[in-house]
């Protein structure tokens, strides 16, 4: 039986690079896959339609996609199914966005984006069988083994591998003006604080 796995965090929290990092052997991790489908995100439609063939499939999701109501298709298959969210301070992440942007999405709309986010994670953090990590401690392998084990515990960690990724940088510009996502983002914003300005 394919067991699930989730891991979150903020934008800019390392999710695309984890995602390389628990995809090894018979384990597969997707980033950003619940963007793929169509609510409530199911993982498994994506593994059906993407033909993954693996003993463990997981996710690497921001925390904008991935909701409570999201897991609750694997909570009730799977109440233990296992979650690590990834922690970053809010500040840094608004940062690294306005950076990566060139400036070109305001300082105000940034926040407004991972507060949202950060509503989400607090639940999913509260629900699930959660382990926390701190973005500043994914440079260890000791944090990066205690993952892995509570992510997929039944497969060995490969301390090599990870040594070898760990000085992976791995860039993903969300466009988020652009069609799709950030429309559904947009909207909920704008329903929550009124809009952007």
């Amino acid at each position: 039986m394919t067991r699930y796995f989730f891991i979150t965090g903020l934008p800019r929290s390392r999710t695309a690079w984890c995602s390389n990092l628990f995809t090894a052997g018979r384990v597969y991790c997707f980033h950003d896959a619940s963007r793929m489908v169509t609510e409530p995100p199911k993982l498994h439609e994506i593994v059906h339609e993407s033909r993954v063939d693996a003993d463990f499939i997981g996710t690497s999701d921001n925390g904008l996609p991935l909701t409570p109501s999201s897991l609750n298709w694997y909570l009730e298959r799977d109440p233990e199914v296992p979650v690590v969210v990834i922690r970053r301070p809010q500040d840094e992440v608004v940062r690294s966005l306005y950076k990566l942007h060139q400036g070109q999405i305001p300082v105000k709309a940034l926040v407004q984006m991972t507060d949202v986010a950060l509503a989400g994670i607090k639940l999913i953090s509260s629900m699930t069988n959660c382990m926390e990590v701190k973005f500043s401690d994914l440079d260890s392998m000791n944090v990066l083994e205690g993952m892995w084990k509570h992510l997929i515990p039944r497969v060995p960690f490969d301390m090599q591998r990870a040594a070898a990724l760990r000085g992976l940088n791995v860039q993903y510009a969300q466009p988020w003006y652009d069609k799709g996502f950030s429309e559904a983002f947009v909207r909920m914003v704008a329903e929550m604080n009124g809009g952007l300005e």
